[in-house]
């Protein structure tokens, strides 16, 4: 990045400021309504945040105030939300998944003084929770639908009313822009967490700023070419400060998909350069071009799995800056033309990079999108660090590991093999909580992740597993059920893995089938055991004896959010998952030894 206008924004207000002032006619973002696809610039998305942060503080938001945020990943929401922030304001992100109860712990939580929602059906729920929300006194409605109550504006009334001041001289975008600090609070990140309430965690604009800088320099972006889909949750991390701010820092377009189920229908039509995805997303897809595969005619096998072996090699030689030599690049190129060039164009055919996070990945679909020809590029971090702390490089990477640090970030394995970070863009502290920001964030200013890793002699950093999640069998041996997880899940029929054994003799698994691969290919009973009894056995050759797994259990249905035991996103609530599937989890210790080993 080299306008130094950017690169210098201390606030996220004024980060976008000087976006909106280095490319006014690039296109910021596309929305569809209906079949057809809207285009908004820079300059007409600025319009948009400089009216409504003018509407906000004729609302009587003060500096400082938080507004809560409940809806789908929409340009609505980013528009409220960059308006907010210029305003002063601090933002707390609400699941579209939460229940209202949830919600409502939230808004009391952070004290909201103004919540924003996309739908009547979801204002609805909110004004029914009032009485539990006693600090929020405005609501915004999105969309125009009307609202007959004295406390509920529209998203148009505020940009109505924002327009009127800016056009007046009562509100000047640049000198809202101005009078936010970077020590203000600007974003409120509840963590989903696996037990107990969420908790807040404080970045400020110093830290968002700081994060984004440390991920973005560097990097091969061009601003007003390079393109992306944006559906992943704005309430998430992920999404709000290193996706969404990055692509302001970046000058990157954004197709909006609140659809998540329409994210591969829209990747086709718009072709993005790049995508930001988390490991569910990646395996879904590989399972189904896996899948297909496996329908195919023998001799289309074949050609497939020749075509992918020459793509790895490929990979491999670049990746080594190794010539392979005229011959191989002919053969590398028949492969790319008949096969490996049209899997990219189910994905759009532009892709060039792929960018996966938030949970561990099996490195064997890292390899598969490399040998199509796309960068995959894995990364660490939590929203305590602002988003990002490690990442692989496309010129600079290593499959297995979540890369190196970012600039100005500090790493240090403690004794015990936890990560600890130190950055700028390390968070303020959890609200409410000053006994868990004490645990969280030492007195040096070192950031305990909970995280299980070890870094290698070219720092490159490989996460094992989380803190709380090793098990200790009752024979004494320290096992990260990760790992085993993902060597099972490399069966596409496998979903969903669970590894229990915590003070027990042996280790067991409850596993979730892929639903899809099970109606296409038209599985029996019979069939689906044995290739899961297949998937445990192999997993198990590449474990030591006392990782291997003696028993499972297939489900009948998926771990989900709705049932408690997933997080908004999408980790596993082990221990709901234990407390739903107690019987079975009873019986796969319980059972007389001559019945275990027919339990599967």
């Amino acid at each position: 990045m080299s306008r130094p206008g950017l690169r210098n924004s201390k606030t996220i207000a004024e980060l976008f400021y000087q976006r909106v002032q280095a490319t006014p006619e690039c296109i910021a973002y596309e929305y569809q309504v209906g079949e057809t696809w809207n285009a908004v610039t820079q300059q007409g998305y600025g319009d948009s945040v400089a009216r409504a942060a003018a509407g906000f503080r004729a609302l009587g938001l003060k500096p400082g105030d938080r507004v809560a945020m409940w809806g789908d990943t929409m340009p609505e929401w980013t528009i409220l939300d960059l308006g907010a922030l210029t305003a002063g304001g601090c933002i707390a992100g609400i699941y579209q998944t939460n229940t209202p109860e949830q919600a409502a712990f939230i808004m009391s939580d952070c004290q909201a003084k103004v919540l924003c929602v996309d739908t009547v059906e979801r204002l609805e729920l909110a004004l029914a929770i009032r009485k539990d929300t006693p600090s929020v006194t405005q609501y915004i409605l999105w969309s125009d639908e009307p609202y007959g109550h004295d406390d509920v504006v529209s998203m148009t009334r505020v940009l109505e009313m924002g327009k009127a001041a800016l056009e007046s001289g009562a509100a000047s975008w640049k000198a809202l822009v101005d009078a936010v600090s970077p020590d203000m609070f600007a974003v409120l990140v509840y963590t989903s967490g696996t037990t107990g309430n969420p908790k807040g965690v404080i970045l400020s604009h110093e830290n968002c700023v700081y994060n984004c800088r440390s991920i973005m320099e560097g990097q091969d972006f061009v601003e007003g070419v390079d393109s992306t889909i944006a559906f992943l949750p704005m309430s998430h991390v992920a999404e709000h400060t290193c996706n969404f701010f990055g692509r302001i820092y970046a000058g990157i377009t954004a197709y909006f998909c609140p659809d998540m189920l329409k994210v591969g229908a829209v990747m086709k039509e718009k072709s993005p350069t790049m995508f930001v995805g988390v490991p569910r997303v990646y395996e879904k897809i590989h399972r189904r071009i896996l899948s297909a595969v496996d329908q195919a005619p023998p001799n289309k096998q074949r050609l497939f799995h020749w075509a992918l072996s020459a793509g790895r090699q490929m990979a491999d030689f670049n990746a080594k800056k190794v010539n392979p030599g005229p011959m191989f690049r002919l053969q590398h190129s028949v492969a790319d033309r008949l096969v490996l060039s049209k899997i990219r164009a189910q994905l759009g055919g532009k892709i060039r990079v792929l960018t996966s996070g938030a949970a561990p990945i099996d490195v064997e679909i890292i390899h598969f999108f490399r040998s199509l020809g796309i960068a995959f590029i894995e990364v660490y971090g939590l929203s305590e660090c602002g988003g990002v702390s490690h990442a692989n490089r496309a010129e600079a990477f290593k499959v297995g590991t979540v890369g190196r640090v970012v600039d100005g970030m500090e790493c240090k394995i403690a004794p015990d093999g936890e990560v600890l970070l130190r950055s700028k863009s390390v968070f303020q502290g959890y609200l409410n909580c000053p006994d868990a920001t004490g645990e969280a964030k030492d007195g040096e200013g070192w950031l305990h992740t909970g995280d299980i890793g070890e870094v290698d002699e070219e720092g490159y950093l490989r996460i094992t597993d989380r803190k709380k999640n090793l098990l200790i069998t009752a024979g004494g041996k320290n096992v990260a059920p990760a790992n085993i997880e993902i060597l099972i899940k490399r069966e596409p029929l496998v979903s969903q893995v669970v590894v229990l054994g915590d003070a027990k003799p042996y280790l067991v698994a409850l596993i979730t089938l892929a639903a899809e691969i099970v109606e296409a290919e038209g599985l029996s009973d019979t069939a689906i055991d044995r290739r899961i009894a297949q998937a445990v056995e192999e997993a198990n050759k590449h474990l030591a004896r006392y990782e291997q797994i003696k028993r499972y259990r297939v489900l009948d249905r998926e771990f989900s959010i709705e049932t408690g035991e997933m997080t908004p996103t999408m980790k596993i609530k082990r221990n709901v998952v234990v407390q739903n599937h107690k019987p079975i989890v009873d019986a796969l210790y319980n059972a007389p030894e001559e019945v275990r080993d027919a339990i599967g």
